[in-house]
């Protein structure tokens, strides 16, 4: 990621994804670890050009629009196949807290009982 985020000048989209299914505290301590990153603190290039952000397996119920202020020109994070994939759950409320996602509206793009796919897109007056 960190020759990403440094070398690229005009990166307008970005998709990610974890290696592998993360589990458990090895998930909640790699998603702690990837939001507090350079790419989410400092500045670079890539502050100022990309426009879309994809997330693959993300969950953006632990997510807030604050972590992507420092993307001046962001219009569009997508979080696909947030897997719920643990039968607990089932019935719990998966819904995002839009009171931390001031200036966003979401679309839902696909919804299932153990997944979902999300766009959250910044809203221009």
């Amino acid at each position: 990621m960190k020759s990403i985020y440094e070398k690229c000048t005009n990166l307008q989209v970005l998709d990610i994804c974890p290696r592998d299914h993360l589990w458990g505290q090895e998930k909640d301590t790699f998603f702690k670890e990837f939001f507090e990153s350079e790419l989410f603190t400092g500045n670079f290039k890539i502050n100022s050009t990309l426009t879309n952000l994809t997330f693959n397996r993300f969950l953006a119920i632990k997510s807030k629009a604050e972590q992507y202020k420092n993307f001046k020109n962001l219009n569009s994070i997508k979080y696909l196949n947030q897997a719920y994939n643990n039968y607990h759950r089932q019935g719990q409320n998966n819904d995002i807290d839009m009171g931390l996602w001031p200036g966003y509206k979401l679309i839902p793009i696909y919804k299932h009982v153990f997944l979902d796919d999300i766009e959250l897109k910044k809203i221009y007056s």
